[in-house]
């Protein structure tokens, strides 16, 4: 089995992402909802994961409203040139988590 995967290899952009990659769900608080209860920890996971080679990220809106993209952004950016981020759409969540 190849160490990467090409996103899109037929387009004029397509993407090259480490087999082993990062879902952000486990950053989030309680029951996959809002904030992480330990938001230097949840930063530092991130870093690490990085620096060990994942360059690819997943992440949602429906584990709180823009938490794990704002915590991605915090502990990433400026973003290495390889670093893939991918998010899912059209499920949501209130925000009582329901």
């Amino acid at each position: 089995m190849p160490a990467t995967l090409t996103i899109a290899p037929h387009s004029t952009h397509p993407l090259t992402a480490n087999r082993l990659g990062y879902g952000t769900m486990r950053l989030t608080g309680p029951q996959v909802w809002g904030e992480p209860a330990d938001r230097p920890q949840a930063l530092e996971i991130l870093k690490t994961a990085v620096a060990s080679g994942v360059n690819f990220f997943d992440t949602a809106d429906y584990y709180g409203d823009d938490v794990t993209n704002r915590l991605l952004v915090e502990a990433l950016y400026p973003y290495p040139p390889d670093l893939v981020i991918c998010t899912k759409v059209g499920a949501t969540r209130r925000p009582d988590a329901s």
